[in-house]
């Protein structure tokens, strides 16, 4: 029996008897043994040890509920009669007072926060607590990814390869130009004007993200026709970005409509407008377009952008991420596509070369075993018979493998729009593991048996020499 009397539990600075903590009675200078993280519950019994109130029903903290020690006079906590929402799948589950609470396939943060994630939104580039951002950053093999540019003076970015002090890009300095950025389609009054220093060559954009991306998109300097221009078709006007920046400055765009700037912080008469306007009215920095993550909440920033590859469930990844070995999406797109070839047999050459020698080894070897078969029952001598007989045994080695060729070439057939998805149940299945003791059975039965007709050949021929 549990020596409920002795039991105590130390909170704080002060030392307590368990069924003192959670009472509605403060014993603790600071209050720790009522704070509401260990206390929240909705539900109340009377308490098997409860000093003055041993017929009062007090509230049971949550944790205690089904903890396997009886903490209820009545035992209730402990017989599945108490139904608790709760979050999470053992062994990692917590429960919750709430009322309508249900989130079961989900992350938990630690405590003391309550907040957890659902599974789908796991890894999206928007950490909800610093757990998730943890767990994410072993379970992903997506780089960082380098958003904004360095500057050198107010006005005056630098493309990587131009950055000043690198000795071995020196000899790309005569290629490093000056080049003037300004809004693609509209001419904003008061903007300070943008330089950038960048290769006079065109770039491969495909791991290039943010203000980067988009400045050298703008100014045609990406390879390829598909690289358009992320802001080109995005307008500010004085009704954008509905309740951000109250420190906008208004002015006139194209003498036509009225727009405005914003201040260059720590940087006096410096003003910029380099914003994009969400397809929602809200507003992202050029740094939040095109880099992998949904800023605008409506994947706006992210649209026509070429740097990326689109998992299909709301998720993206840079396109290094494709066909690379690793799992990135969620949905393992980036991996089960056409341009990956994902099979059992990858070769459509192997792929053939498989049916051919397994069609031909099994009904070779199925003639070799019937003639064997049949001469052994006839009269010879020992050595013969012994011959035969592990002739016997090669030729059924080899039919299995035969066997092993033409079924995994079946399979490869069958499965090879779904393989790439269901690669783990079939390494994993009965059949995969029957074809690899096939495999293995054939292939060891028929080198055991070539060994040892070997070795009866060499003791054969010193018998003749002799």
């Amino acid at each position: 029996m549990t020596d409920f009397e002795n039991m105590c539990k130390p909170v704080d600075t002060c030392t307590l008897h368990k069924h003192l903590l959670c009472d509605g009675v403060v014993d603790c200078v600071s209050g720790g043994d009522e704070v509401s993280r260990i206390c929240s519950s909705s539900y109340s019994c009377v308490r098997r040890y409860s000093p003055g109130r041993e017929e009062v029903a007090l509230p049971l903290p949550t944790s205690w509920i089904g903890d396997g020690e009886v903490d209820c006079k009545d035992g209730s906590d402990e017989n599945d009669t108490i139904q608790l929402p709760s979050c999470g799948e053992n062994p990692s589950t917590r429960r919750y007072a709430e009322e309508g609470v249900d989130c079961g396939e989900v992350f938990l943060c630690g405590y003391p926060s309550t907040t957890h994630v659902q599974f789908s939104a796991m890894c999206d580039g928007e950490p909800q607590c610093a757990e998730e951002e943890g767990v994410c950053s072993v379970a992903r093999t997506t780089p960082d990814l380098f958003t904004k540019l360095p500057v050198l003076s107010s006005t005056l970015y630098l493309n990587g390869q131009c950055l000043p002090g690198l000795e071995r890009h020196r000899h790309l300095a005569p290629n490093c130009s000056l080049r003037k950025f300004s809004h693609p389609l509209h001419h904003i009054l008061g903007r300070s004007e943008t330089s950038l220093s960048v290769l006079r060559v065109e770039q491969d954009c495909s791991n290039v993200f943010g203000e980067m991306y988009v400045y050298l998109a703008c100014l045609g300097m990406c390879q390829g026709v598909l690289a358009v221009c992320p802001v080109r078709s995005t307008l500010l006007t004085h009704g954008s970005c509905v309740g951000q920046y109250p420190g906008r400055l208004y002015t006139l765009a194209d003498n036509s409509y009225l727009s405005f700037v914003l201040r260059m912080p720590h940087q006096p008469g410096v003003y910029h407008n380099s914003l994009f306007s969400c397809a929602n009215s809200r507003c992202v920095l050029y740094s939040a377009v095109c880099d992998l993550v949904n800023d605008c909440g409506d994947w706006s920033d992210e649209m026509g952008c070429e740097n990326h590859f689109n998992c299909s469930d709301d998720q993206l990844v840079d396109t290094s991420a494709v066909c690379n070995g690793a799992q990135d999406c969620r949905n393992l797109a980036d991996e089960c596509n056409p341009l990956c070839s994902s099979r059992i047999i990858q070769s459509h050459t192997l792929e053939f070369m498989g049916w051919v020698l397994g069609v031909l080894a099994t009904s070779l070897n199925s003639i070799i075993i019937t003639r064997n078969l049949c001469s052994i029952c006839r009269k010879v001598s020992a050595t013969t018979l012994l011959n035969r007989i592990l002739i016997l045994l090669i030729a059924t080695g080899d039919m299995l493998v035969g066997v092993y060729l033409i079924i995994i070439s079946a399979y490869n057939s069958y499965l090879h729009n779904s393989y790439c998805k269901d690669r783990n149940l079939w390494l994993t299945s009965n059949t995969c593991a029957v074809l690899g003791i096939l495999n293995t059975a054939g292939t060891q039965l028929s080198l055991f048996s070539m060994t040892a007709l070997s070795i009866a050949k060499v003791e054969e021929d010193k018998d003749g020499s002799c």
